[in-house]
């Protein structure tokens, strides 16, 4: 997943992925496994 807002706005109009604008990933470090089987919310 990827988080557009963390794109700068100069950089919005340039192709995503490259070296000089890297896509910005949404981290999920804050989860913990034994969370990952309950999905209810």
């Amino acid at each position: 997943m990827a988080d557009y807002d963390a794109i700068p706005k100069d950089k919005r109009d340039k192709e995503i992925g490259t070296e000089d604008n890297p896509l910005p990933l949404i981290s999920f470090k804050d989860r913990s496994k034994k969370n990952l089987g309950n999905n209810t919310n």
